[in-house]
């Protein structure tokens, strides 16, 4: 049996029902293991009690039902309880696009479609919706996806066994009680995450490593932020912004494919591929093989953060190209100006603690004076044969 792709369409006229019907069944008559199962809704009333009772995928919503009524754009009532209430993508498709659906459209889960325009193409939205599927983002948030399920055995497995401790010991009360067990309930579902199933090693996405748009306020440990038309990475600790420091560290963000050595290394590359297609003896084979490997190691030991504590990669983002953090460039900005700053994105807590502890492991690094040691051990041999009486 094929996955069931749930969609909601409100529609109220009848012939734009039976257009989305056979792009649907056309969409689900090509061969795949996925199948597109809808619910048709023509009022508001009936769309209502599907958005409550069932979980989607994904919901088309024309903004103009019940005609009659002095109220015709009821779909925006719809849209608007959809983004409260539930999550998954909204397609509006209508006639009656407005600036109050321009703003909503600014959503990227929420688009806007003029009906009747060349830009629409059913095919191209269900294509867009069976690829949001695959994603499993809708999945995974909804009431049975795996947060739901593991989040159930969470309270029956281990919140069960530290009941008694919830309700004599916690030492927080009211809305920070709340805080610490939802930190509580969520340490032990990245524990879940943590298992594959497979048995295999859990692969991370390089999304994973930041926070985007940006939660927090005020300005904090591991974001980016933009100084002197540079990207520029806080590293004060969060203790001393709790306590209102007077300054904030930041390090420089260097472009990784602009790195002077990876250019070097390209160019030597570049000009060795350049003789083999004037020359392909034997040396010059063996010289481009060679320079193609010396920059792939090269890349490899800075996206492996195997270049020396100096550097720390930050892989690539929508818009954020990949970085390296170089910890020998050090700016500090008051943090009055530092509040100022454009914010682009944060690194989360768990990759931010590496970053700071090759930071200051790079810092940490000078070791101790060099002694003449040659010297100190003839004094102290001399002190050991004949110690002081």
């Amino acid at each position: 049996m094929p996955d069931e792709i749930k969609v909601l369409i409100v529609e109220d006229e009848d012939d734009q029902v039976e257009i989305y019907k056979d792009a649907i069944t056309e969409h689900n008559e090509v061969e795949r293991n996925l199948n597109i199962e809808v619910s048709y809704a023509k009022t508001y009333e009936d769309a209502m009690k599907y958005i409550e009772e069932q979980v989607y995928d994904s919901a088309f919503i024309d903004l103009c039902l019940d005609k009659n009524s002095m109220d015709e754009k009821r779909g925006k009532e719809l849209i608007s309880y959809i983004k409260t209430h539930a999550k998954y993508p909204i397609y509006i498709v209508s006639g009656s696009l407005d600036d109050d659906t321009a703003k909503l459209a600014e959503n990227k889960f929420i688009s806007e479609y003029e009906r009747g325009s060349q830009d629409v193409s059913l095919d191209l939205l269900l294509d867009e919706v069976e690829a949001l599927y695959k994603t499993g983002i809708t999945r995974v948030l909804n009431a049975e996806g795996f947060f739901a399920k593991h989040l159930h055995e969470i309270f029956w497995k281990h919140f069960s066994q530290s009941k008694d401790y919830w309700l004599e010991n916690h030492l927080l009360d009211g809305t920070e009680l709340e805080k610490s067990i939802s930190r509580y309930a969520l340490s032990h579902l990245y524990e879940y995450l943590e298992i594959s199933e497979q048995g295999n090693t859990v692969k991370y996405d390089v999304s994973e490593m930041y926070i985007y748009p940006i939660i927090k306020q005020k300005i904090s440990p591991g974001d980016v932020v933009t100084l002197n038309n540079e990207y520029q990475l806080v590293m004060t600790p969060a203790c001393d912004l709790a306590q209102q420091t007077n300054n904030i560290i930041f390090v420089k963000l260097n472009k990784f494919l602009s790195l002077s050595d990876i250019i070097d290394k390209r160019d030597k590359y570049k000009t060795a591929l350049d003789a083999l297609q004037k020359e392909s003896s034997e040396d010059t084979i063996k010289n481009e093989a060679k320079n193609k490997e010396a920059v792939k190691n090269l890349l490899r030991n800075y996206i492996s953060n195997n270049k020396g504590n100096r550097y720390h990669f930050l892989p690539n983002f929508l818009e954020f190209e990949a970085h390296t953090v170089d910890f020998q460039l050090i700016t500090t900005i008051s943090l009055e100006a530092a509040n100022e700053l454009p914010r682009l994105l944060s690194i989360t807590p768990a990759h931010f603690k590496d970053i700071q502890a090759r930071f200051a492991s790079y810092y940490a690094r000078q070791g101790s004076p060099d002694f003449e040691y040659g010297d100190l051990s003839s004094f102290y041999l001399e002190g050991l044969i004949s110690p002081e009486e």
